[in-house]
């Protein structure tokens, strides 16, 4: 009768796929490396500007959640942040200098992530970070958008009362990991499917795959017809008893389309990848193949996987 109860319970478990965020703080590490190849331009307090082909990411935050009308207000304290880049030939110290001033502005700085109760991202502010001046308004928009990649990973759908449905089931809305690095927003479409695999590590499952085409909301006011191609995949491990992501993976890439300027000679326009695994109380992280300790962990991959 004992291995009948156990095998009825695991099973029981393995069907909680749904992902919930209370009042008990729940700690992360994130990574995540966002890239440009055609590069971006970024800016500090003083009147310094560096451009790049890619900027990382890590971060140790603690969240907590309430109840927020049909939603979970999250609340996430970034206990220690990092970032480094891949300047332009000329404006390596100058980037190193404005990401260390990035660095020392996000000291202490929260996250407010409201999250829907199939566990969808729906907005994210970020709180602390000065907007005083002008340009520190423009520093904080694109810290935001950096935040925005760092917990893509945390962006995910599950299914009605977090059963199994047997089939496929689609990401209802725009999720932030297709998202363009833009002051002025992400237009376009995405089809995103998620659907159970084997669990790992006695986690439930769950994969992602999908794309679209998109471009950034001022090319799309313009009326350009040329955009970027993405394509994604993510995978998840849902905790069947906290009912929380423990680990979490995204990556993405964006060509531009054929028909736009350059696209024969370098179609390579965006990427971003990124990881978050919970960190345990013994102090591991969680992360696709169980728990590892911090120096361990796995560094962030390329989208083209080097």
């Amino acid at each position: 009768m004992l291995p009948m109860l156990l095998a009825a319970t695991l099973t029981a478990q393995a069907e909680n796929i749904a992902v919930t965020w209370s009042a008990e703080p729940v700690r992360y590490h994130a990574e995540s490396m966002v890239s440009t190849p055609r590069g971006q331009l970024w800016i500090g307090k003083a009147n310094v500007e560096a451009r790049a082909y890619r900027v990382d990411t890590v971060a140790d935050m603690t969240c907590t959640g309430a109840p927020l009308r049909k939603m979970t207000r999250v609340s996430c304290t970034l206990d220690t942040i990092m970032f480094q880049g891949l300047a332009y030939k000329g404006d390596e110290e100058k980037l190193e200098r404005i990401l260390a001033e990035y660095t020392e502005m996000m000291s202490g700085a929260q996250l407010e992530i409201d999250i829907a109760a199939d566990g969808r991202i729906r907005a994210l502010d970020l709180e602390g970070v000065s907007k005083d001046s002008l340009r520190e308004s423009l520093i904080q928009e694109y810290l935001r958008q950096l935040m925005r990649k760092l917990v893509a990973p945390l962006d995910v759908i599950t299914p009605k009362d977090g059963v199994d449905p047997g089939a496929a089931w689609k990401y209802k809305g725009y999720p932030i990991g297709y998202e363009l690095l833009s002051r002025t927003g992400t237009a376009g479409k995405v089809a995103l499917e998620f659907r159970t695999d084997e669990g790992r590590n006695g986690h439930a499952m769950l994969v992602a795959e999908g794309g679209g085409n998109v471009a950034t909301n001022a090319d799309a006011d313009q009326g350009a017809q040329a955009g970027v191609n993405m394509v994604g995949v993510g995978q998840y491990l849902i905790d069947p008893v906290s009912s929380e992501v423990a680990y979490g993976e995204f990556t993405v890439s964006g060509e531009l389309s054929a028909r736009a300027v350059g696209a024969l000679t370098n179609p390579a326009f965006y990427g971003l990848g990124g990881w978050v695994g919970r960190i345990n109380a013994d102090g591991t992280i969680e992360s696709f193949d169980g728990p590892v300790a911090a120096i361990d962990a796995a560094p962030t991959k390329r989208p083209d996987g080097e």
